[in-house]
């Protein structure tokens, strides 16, 4: 599947939410892509060149449910984005810490610090 619509939407969602966030990942990006080219690290920096997001990760969850996420890593200040991908119906995200349910139709996206 091509990410690059989803990771270029996630990455303008970021802009609009923490715009210093957004540069510093970006800034963090090519530097990382400068670092891989002087040290010869050319599968990293190919991939680096098509990596369309500000995000620096991207984990895939299958047509399940799944456990509570938490991202014990994550800064209080970062975010992180969740997004539906494909045609499913009725699926809702329940956030617990929140009590509230959402409706996670295909192209939904749900940003949450922490």
């Amino acid at each position: 599947m091509d990410m690059q619509q989803p990771a270029l939407l996630s990455s303008a969602a970021l802009w609009v939410m923490h715009l210093q966030l957004y540069w510093a990942s970006m800034s963090t990006h090519v530097k990382l892509r400068h670092w891989a080219a002087e040290q010869g690290q050319d599968e990293m920096y190919r991939c680096l060149q098509h990596w369309a997001s500000a995000y620096t990760g991207a984990a895939v969850v299958c047509n399940r449910d799944t456990l509570g996420h938490c991202n014990p890593k994550c800064l209080q200040e970062g975010f992180d984005i969740l997004t539906s991908i494909k045609s499913y119906d009725n699926i809702v995200m329940n956030l617990i810490n929140l009590g509230i349910d959402l409706a996670y139709n295909p192209g939904v996206m749900v940003s949450y610090s922490g």
